[in-house]
């Protein structure tokens, strides 16, 4: 088990996306601008009209992941995540018109549909990275720790 505490607030950011901005993209992008590289997905309101995302189809040691694409009216119920040096982790669960509900990990190209608005709580005084395990997982590690 690793821990890693900041005890230094933040700043609070508000994004708003407007229809056809790249979810991902968008965010990752803003973040460079203001010299953000950390900081937790708190809260998600919005739609989308693509869906780029993949999930794990298997138990297995090394993981079997399938990636989709879906167009369609996706309502977010839920989204949360990490930014950790500059790159965005970000789970969702969507659900469409007919009620079925969609989730998983979100891939660039994410498309919003009206409007997409995100609380983001910067983490300012942690320095940390994803790095693979042994068996390709991405896990969150402080930058220089072995």
């Amino acid at each position: 088990m690793r821990t890693y505490i900041n005890s230094n607030a933040g700043r609070v950011l508000v994004i708003h996306l407007d229809r056809d901005d790249l979810l991902v993209e968008s965010v990752e992008g803003r973040l460079a601008e203001l010299g953000i590289l950390n900081a937790v997905l708190v809260s998600s309101v919005g739609t989308l009209k693509r869906i780029r995302f993949h999930y794990i189809t298997s138990t297995a040691d090394i993981p079997v992941d399938e990636y989709k694409i879906m167009d369609g009216a996706f309502e977010v119920c839920s989204m949360d995540g990490l930014i950790l040096d500059g790159k965005a982790h970000f789970h969702f669960v969507l659900s469409e018109p007919a009620g079925s509900i969609t989730a998983g990990h979100v891939e660039d190209g994410c498309i919003v549909q009206n409007l997409m608005e995100l609380v983001l709580f910067e983490l300012p005084y942690v320095d940390l990275e994803r790095r693979k395990n042994i068996y390709g997982i991405d896990y969150i590690a402080e930058k220089g720790e072995k």
